[in-house]
């Protein structure tokens, strides 16, 4: 990913040390990726710059969290790892509705 590309995409951060995302502002630590902080990637270079190697930090690019993406990737997970179980519960999701078009004030 070239830096303009960078710039421009959301980024969450990875806390190593404490095996967690950082939560919005840089305040506390989740395992959820949901509940991750999502912010500018410049932002999270400049978030980051005081921390130490020993904190363990990865600014990775912030995944699509739409319902459509996050089926997806769960329908990924099942057939790559063969888990009848998780399939099973993925076909109890109904399928996300498409996204809607708002149109700008």
């Amino acid at each position: 990913m070239s830096d303009e590309e960078k710039s421009e995409r959301l980024a969450i951060i990875w806390s190593g040390e404490h095996r967690a995302y950082w939560r919005k502002d840089g305040c506390g630590y989740t395992r959820l990726l949901a509940s991750a902080w999502r912010l500018p990637w410049d932002m999270a270079v400049a978030r980051t710059s005081h921390c130490g190697p020993e904190k363990l930090i990865q600014i990775k690019p912030a995944p699509d969290m739409s319902p459509a993406a996050v089926l997806e990737r769960l329908r990924t997970r099942a057939a790559e790892t063969e888990d009848a179980d998780l399939e099973a519960a993925i076909g109890l999701i109904p399928e996300p509705p498409p996204a809607l078009e708002r149109p700008c004030p």
